[in-house]
């Protein structure tokens, strides 16, 4: 009598490592954005224990204008270094500058670790859309670059309540301590499974000339937003900042059309698809954190809702683009199709603004919250959009480059979208009797309703003028697989 045969054993599956590198990614990138805002509900505590109120805002201000600056050199960097190379070190570099900003014992040691900080927020932010698109072909992309989107929307949500909760039953220095065992956590996992995607038997022709003139434009430019966000245009120190980043970036423009290895290569810009996604992307930062800056100041100030309730009544808003930026990421992937969701979303945007531009002195708390969901979904159906068209739209020697073009546009417009309007609205404020002696309450909330709603006019006029130039976005099927030579240096490499 023979036995039974045998049943095999089921196979071991094991976890796809490309998913395993994007949920690292993610949660770098979660660490990155949460960062952007966790600090500045502990900054008052901040300021009182280690003293400097004058240089308050140089605590944010550095991190932004660091981050901004490593941006568009980031991308190339780490096509030619390696992309597991350079997003592991932007790790370490943020976890190092969240250990010593912790530490900080005087107010001038914090500004400057929050500058390490922000350099390795910059090139997480830098890198990680080019990783995507190194694991993903450009059909698939569009999913995942809609869940970082997302990621983006919570991190913008929880950061004042996390950091809130921190400052006040841990301590501040918690705020920067709590990045370190979700960082370190990430950084071991990735160092296991990132692939290591590097030209194989090329040596890196690094543009170091290229690199400093972006990065040093780029940086006086968020300097001079940032200074007239505090000063005002008169003073002298904006103007010189602003229009000696702007005559270095001229400067890097014409270096670049002589490099072949190009941090930033101008023949990006030859294709149509790229400059539309590059000026959608920055008009559409400046709108965005327009409008996500003064429809917490029409709650306060006009509504009067509590600082606290009016953080939290922005969640319609952040919940609509939550949804709609992974479910239209969803859409992308699925269908192939993208030309018909811009512009949808960016329809949308202009009809959530246009309802806030409805807003007036009787408004109430629920009259606010349809223009924050539309605007939101708005918002959340387009930002996955042209991440992936542009870079579906460049041979992959520039794709890199364009990935870099692309966050960065987003990150200007919204620094300097900022500063025109924060500039317009206190403008508007003396127009409306907001700064006269002996102002009562009444007429102070008058006043800035009517200073905000000439800045959502503003904000509406941009929305239009972007959902103009989302129109001419042309539309070309999206790969379904990498190009040709990056498959086989994917194929090439082995699994770190």
């Amino acid at each position: 009598m023979t036995g039974a045969p045998a049943i095999p054993a089921a196979p071991h599956r094991r976890l796809d490592p490309r998913m395993v590198t994007f949920l690292g990614v993610m949660a770098a990138m979660f660490l990155a954005a949460l960062d952007q805002t966790i600090v500045g509900t502990a900054m008052p505590t901040i300021a009182r224990d280690l003293g400097g109120v004058n240089r308050y805002t140089w605590v944010i201000t550095v991190y932004l204008l660091t981050s901004t600056a490593v941006v568009p050199v980031v991308g190339k960097l780490s096509e030619q270094l390696g992309r597991k190379r350079v997003f592991l070190t932007a790790i370490v570099a943020f976890l190092a500058g969240s250990a010593l900003c912790g530490l900080a014992p005087s107010m001038n040691w914090l500004i400057a670790f929050r500058g390490l900080q922000g350099i390795g927020a910059g090139m997480l932010t830098g890198t990680a859309f080019a990783v995507i698109a190194d694991l993903f072909s450009p059909a698939e992309r569009g999913k995942y670059t809609g869940m970082v989107a997302g990621v983006f929307g919570i991190a913008s949500v929880i950061g004042p309540l996390v950091g809130g909760g921190l400052t006040d039953h841990a301590g501040w220095r918690w705020v920067f301590y709590v990045n370190i065992p979700i960082g370190a956590a990430v950084l071991a996992v990735l160092a296991r499974t990132f692939p290591s995607m590097r030209r194989a038997g090329v040596r890196p022709r690094i543009d170091f000339a290229g690199a400093a003139l972006i990065a040093a434009g780029a940086a006086l430019l968020v300097l001079g937003a940032s200074l007239e966000g505090t000063n005002g245009w008169g003073y002298p120190p904006v103007a010189i900042s602003l229009v000696g980043g702007v005559a270095l970036l001229v400067v890097a423009l014409l270096h670049e059309r002589r490099t072949p290895e190009a941090v930033l290569p101008p023949e990006l810009f030859r294709s149509s698809i790229f400059s539309v996604a590059t000026a959608v992307t920055f008009l559409m930062g400046a709108v965005m954190f327009g409008a996500i800056t003064y429809i917490p100041l029409f709650l306060q100030y006009v509504v009067g809702v509590h600082a606290t309730g009016s953080g939290l009544t922005m969640l319609p808003l952040m919940a609509g683009l939550v949804v709609a930026s992974i479910a239209g990421g969803q859409v992308i992937s699925r269908t192939g199709r993208y030309r018909i969701q811009a512009v949808a979303g960016m329809a949308a945007v202009a009809i959530g603004i246009l309802l806030t531009t409805l807003l007036d002195a009787r408004s109430t708390q629920a009259q606010v919250t349809p223009a924050m969901v539309i605007l939101g979904l708005g918002l959340g159906l387009s930002m996955p959009v042209f991440n992936v068209v542009s870079q579906n739209a460049v041979p992959q020697r520039l794709m890199s480059s364009a990935t870099s073009a692309v966050q960065f546009s987003r990150q200007i417009g919204a620094t300097l979208g900022l500063a025109v309007m924060g500039s317009y609205f206190n403008a508007r404020l003396t127009a409306h009797g907001g700064t006269a002696a002996h102002i009562t309450h009444e007429q102070l909330r008058l006043a800035y309703s009517g200073a905000i709603h000439d800045v959502f006019l503003v904000a509406l006029l941009g929305g239009a003028l972007t959902l103009v130039i989302s129109a001419f976005l042309r539309e070309i099927p999206l790969r379904t697989a990498n190009h040709p030579e990056e498959v086989r240096e994917a194929a090439a490499v082995a699994v770190a």
